[in-house]
């Protein structure tokens, strides 16, 4: 609304005006600050133009809480407390992990050391060695980092053959140098000398020996435990 002619903005806020006050040209504002009573402000503080009154007694805290007495130990002592009788009936119906003690733990099954069927068929598979490749079954299964890492130390050898890129071999349509016969005949002078097939199945046998040894190792073992051991051996 707009001011009459004449008066100029210099009104407090509503909020800074006590509520329900009316103030202003024509009485335009309401104020809406609301100022509590003194009873209802804390004794000593300051509120409107007095201070608070309000104070809080024993009387009223009991009022506050429910307690007829002042002393809190006669209260609880007249509370109805359960018995361990009505404790142990509410457990009873109401606990489905209880129900399942349906049973005397005396009535049910001991092993004491004696055979029971299969028991001793299984004890006298469980060797001293196999019990070894169990342990080392329970540990942590190698990552594919591990086994390319092992895959290479044992092939070391072999890998290490590999000294130059395949590309600068001779390639399928490629010449071979050139060999100088000393006559018609079938002699060379710079020929190579070409092994036997006895000779390089020897030397395949012997460059494979770590290889052709986990094989007949595999070939013996008797489970999967084993084979793992055997493997890893």
């Amino acid at each position: 609304m707009a001011l009459p002619e004449g008066f100029s903005a210099g009104y407090p806020i509503a909020a800074n005006v006590r509520s329900a006050t009316t103030y202003g040209p024509g009485s335009i504002y309401t104020g809406t600050c609301a100022v509590p009573g003194a009873a209802s402000v804390a004794s000593g503080v300051a509120v409107d133009n007095t201070t608070g009154t309000a104070v809080i007694t024993a009387a009223a805290l009991r009022s506050a809480m429910g307690l007829a007495s002042a002393n809190l130990d006669t209260q609880l002592a007249a509370a109805a407390m359960p018995t361990a009788a009505q404790i142990r009936a509410e457990m009873d119906a109401n606990s489905t992990k209880l129900a399942n003690l349906d049973a005397t733990v005396s009535s049910r099954s001991t092993y004491a050391g004696a055979d029971t069927s299969g028991t001793t068929t299984l004890l006298g598979r469980l060797t001293g060695t196999r019990a070894g490749y169990l342990d080392n079954i329970s540990s942590a299964a190698p990552s594919a980092a591990t086994i390319a890492s092992q895959v290479r130390t044992e092939l070391a050898t072999e890998l290490g053959r590999i000294d130059v890129a395949t590309s600068t071999r001779l390639a399928p349509s490629g010449t071979l140098a050139r060999v100088t016969l000393t006559d018609t005949a079938t002699t060379l002078t710079n020929a190579p000398t070409v092994p036997t097939t006895s000779q390089i199945a020897s030397q395949v046998r012997t460059e494979l020996t770590p290889e052709l040894t986990r094989v007949s190792n595999c070939a013996t073992v008797e489970s999967t435990g084993d084979q793992i051991s055997a493997f890893s051996a």
